[in-house]
């Protein structure tokens, strides 16, 4: 892999592997395959590691641990209301980690559906932990602003819903979690034109400052909370109603479609 998150052949280097979970998350993987399995019974088709935890550079009691699940028919409401608790009840039980959360897409998605979302998604940001792996019929990818569009698009409802549900209660986790997802998602609008596909958000966010120099205070502020430094809720709202309105704005100058 060359130091700009590429292989030798310029497609996006995959470096989430299963020898990379440290014994502190093995435990809480192993929970939740075991409870996904009891939940999703025989819809269940595979589940797939992504993250820190994938790369071997989570950090105990502060990192997050998501999965993403693929089912072979889309759930019920019911379904979905006890994969949420499970979601709850899971971090609370694990001090490992600070936000447990399952990502879920049907086969037809993930195979058909979403040439540059799930295909991509699965085959360079995640590793198959149970299951079928899906990942072997998905060819490799090059950086492409389609990428970034696609996996994206939910931005404007994605600030919305963090927005609406921010208390004092729970702003770190949230501002944590947007600031991530804002940063990640303006990198996605340069990585075609810079030629790499950095994971790592002290690489992503000094190569936005390379591209958007007059967003250098911006970006420096949701780095800080991006690496679990949130001091207030009213921080987090401005940086929703601030930083979160440029990047929705550039999204849609390149194309992207937000809801």
């Amino acid at each position: 892999m060359n130091n700009k998150g590429l292989d030798s052949d310029g497609y996006v280097a995959t470096n989430i592997k299963r020898e990379n979970i440290s014994a502190s998350f093995k435990s809480v993987l192993a929970d939740a395959i075991k409870s996904l399995e009891s939940v999703l019974d025989e819809n269940l088709h595979s589940i797939y590691l992504y993250g820190s935890v994938g790369r071997g550079t989570a950090v105990y009691g502060q990192s997050d641990f998501d999965l993403s699940v693929i089912v072979k028919t889309e759930v019920s409401e019911e379904t979905g209301e006890n994969l949420s608790d499970l979601e709850k009840a899971l971090c609370d039980k694990y001090e490992s980690i600070s936000k447990l959360e399952f990502d879920l897409g049907t086969i037809k998605e993930a195979l058909i559906d979403n040439e540059y979302e799930w295909k991509f998604w699965l085959k360079h940001l995640c590793v198959c932990v149970w299951g079928e792996d899906l990942r072997d019929e998905i060819s490799p990818y090059k950086p492409s602003m389609n990428i970034g569009l696609e996996m994206n698009k939910d931005i404007s409802r994605r600030l919305s819903n963090a927005s609406s549900r921010l208390n004092e209660g729970n702003y770190q986790a949230e501002g944590k979690s947007i600031a991530k997802k804002l940063l990640r998602t303006h990198y996605s609008l340069f990585s075609e034109r810079d030629g790499s596909f950095y994971e790592s958000l002290t690489d992503l966010t000094d190569c936005l400052k390379g591209y958007e120099p007059s967003l250098e205070g911006e970006l420096s502020s949701a780095f800080r909370m991006a690496m679990g430094t949130v001091k207030a809720q009213d921080e987090v709202s401005s940086l929703i109603e601030n930083y979160g309105n440029i990047v929705v704005s550039r999204f849609r100058e390149n194309g992207g479609l937000t809801t």
